[in-house]
């Protein structure tokens, strides 16, 4: 476009051709950058959808435990189930270990995903405010590479770590004993599909096609085909990706986890024997926390289900308005004769395989125009020491008409349009009341003391942690428990650091959270086996000159 034999004004143009091609280059790769924020964004929430239908199965196994037609069938599965999550929980710390250590890389931030201990659930930090989106060394770096490094290795690892939750999930789910019939799934079997699918089918194996899926949700080849050739595992899935595309394929490795242990449960619900109760009717419920919303709140609704038998009666007894009611039809109609805070309770009669059995209910309701509401939007219990947020609102009036006060409290300030609660310790129940021209809304929180904080050291509060990982380590962190709702920072005052190394014993004393010089000096000293030993910590909260004690950690180098 720019030969010798041209014009100038067809070089001009041919430059311009040239400019406006490397631009549209750049707006392609900004394109593809976000098409990868969107993607994470969607898997992560997969993700959770994944662990939400694993806690649907453990609730009905809890319920199936606790009904006589389907305890004993379900004892005997039990032990299998608690693996199964034990083995899949595991790997996906692990996981989301390894990718929250590509994010403390890439943006010099802990945690940037967490995961609720309990739940399983994951949050994560905005996918679209990483600055470093488009980085292409830190994954190639930490999981990828040439073979000879690090991260080659890491990422044969990881692979590695999948293949044996693949193998213990299939020894765990394949081998067990119905009716006197003995079913088994050897090791050998497992060295690729095909022999697996063959081997299941010549013992007849009832399970084949689950255990054949859950072999496949977590194959991982030694080998994937990359531009027209066959490269190592990892440097398909890590080498040269951005951060962003690393992300969805942690992602996608931890779904195929819990995709895998939702299969091996899907296993065991269709071995435990005799239903709860006959159902031959579902319908849908819409539940929500509350029917009554003001001009601007949202509200989050979730739509479920209820199940029954349509052709059984359900008698029930209930109380209401100090007098007991018996009814061979579970329905029954409510009246709003009085104003204020009402209640009804009683029980559903079901009639099961060990005779009928009574299940308690409870339903609380309020009488009254205008409606009052008193909410704590931050959580919902009240903690000594801590200044626990109040909102409270009667509707169809302005905040200026309301008054609002509290019984209990050593204070309550107004600031802005909510109000500060402080509560001393030792106060059991505290209450709250809001007023506006003869309207009362009451409403009393149960008073807890502020959870302790927690340690860790590079990321772990006891055990052990890779040798690599714990030379790495800079400081002490303090924090609140990630169940906690508060928001409470602490600052670490002084602790002790021992290890132990060729069995010499050497210490040092740090005067705030980060590692002196010569602390990082004796775990750069560490071997695997080594002992790191950090007591005596002392912390404080922000703000406060209250110092106090908190255990402290050993962690072994592996």
């Amino acid at each position: 476009m720019a030969g010798g034999k041209e014009t100038p004004r067809q070089k001009m143009i041919g430059m311009m051709y040239l400019v406006l091609t490397a631009m549209l280059a750049l707006n392609v790769s900004k394109e593809i950058i976000n098409a990868f924020v969107t993607q994470d964004n969607q898997m992560l929430v997969n993700n959770n959808n994944l662990v939400e239908g694993i806690n649907g199965f453990m609730t009905k196994f809890s319920n199936l435990e606790l009904d006589i037609n389907s305890k004993k069938s379900f004892l005997k599965w039990k032990p299998k189930v608690m693996e199964v999550n034990k083995l899949a929980n595991e790997l996906d710390d692990y996981l989301l270990g390894n990718l929250n250590k590509m994010m403390e890389e890439s943006e010099q931030k802990a945690d940037w995903f967490a995961k609720a201990s309990e739940t399983q659930y994951t949050t994560w930090q905005p996918i679209e405010s990483i600055t470093k989106k488009e980085d292409y060394d830190i994954a190639t770096r930490l999981f990828g590479g040439e073979k000879s490094s690090e991260g080659y290795k890491k990422g044969g690892e990881i692979r590695e770590k999948l293949l044996e939750l693949r193998d213990s999930l299939l020894l765990t789910m394949g081998n067990y004993s119905q009716r006197k019939n003995q079913f088994m799934l050897k090791p050998e079997w497992l060295q690729d599909n095909k022999i697996l699918e063959q081997e299941l089918t010549k013992v007849e194996h009832p399970d084949k096609l689950k255990l054949v899926s859950i072999y496949n949700t977590l194959s991982q080849p030694e080998t994937l085909e990359n531009h027209d050739q066959q490269q190592a595992w990892q440097l398909v899935k890590f080498d040269h990706q951005p951060i962003v595309g690393a992300i969805g394929v942690f992602t996608e490795m931890r779904n195929q986890v819990r995709m895998a242990q939702q299969k091996a449960l899907e296993l065991v619900a269709s071995k435990v024997e005799e239903p709860i109760m006959k159902i031959n009717k579902i319908e849908p419920q819409l539940i929500a926390k509350k029917s009554y919303l003001n001009q601007g709140e949202s509200m989050d609704v979730q739509v479920g289900i209820i199940a029954y038998d349509s052709t059984a009666t359900y008698p029930i007894k209930y109380k209401i308005g100090g007098r007991e009611v018996s009814s061979m039809n579970n329905n029954f109609t409510l009246k709003a004769s009085s104003v204020g805070q009402q209640s009804v309770n009683g029980s559903l009669v079901l009639d099961l395989a060990d005779g009928p059995r009574e299940f308690p209910w409870s339903f609380d309701y309020t009488v009254g125009k205008p409606m009052g509401t008193i909410a704590s939007p931050e959580y919902n219990v009240l903690y000594a020491g801590y200044d626990n947020i109040i909102e409270a609102s009667i509707s169809g009036y302005s905040s200026t008409d309301v008054k609002v006060e509290c019984a209990g409290c050593s204070s309550f300030v107004k600031k802005g349009s909510q109000y500060i609660a402080k509560v001393n310790g030792g106060t059991k129940t505290v209450e709250i009341k809001a007023i506006a021209k003869g309207s009362v809304t009451v409403r009393k929180y149960n008073v807890y003391g502020k959870p302790k904080p927690e340690l860790s050291f590079v990321g772990k509060e006891f055990g052990a942690a890779p040798l690599a990982l714990i030379k790495q380590g800079k400081k002490l962190v303090i924090r609140s428990p990630k169940s906690s709702p508060l928001k409470i920072q602490y600052q670490i005052v002084s602790y002790d650091l021992e290890v132990m190394v060729n069995n010499k014993n050497l210490g040092t004393k740090m005067s705030s959270a980060n590692l002196s010089s010569k602390g990082r000096g004796m775990l750069n000293n560490l071997k695997r086996g080594s002992k790191i030993y950090i007591s005596n910590v002392k912390y404080k909260e922000l703000g406060s000159s209250k110092v106090k004690p908190i255990h402290g950690i050993i962690l072994k180098a592996i």
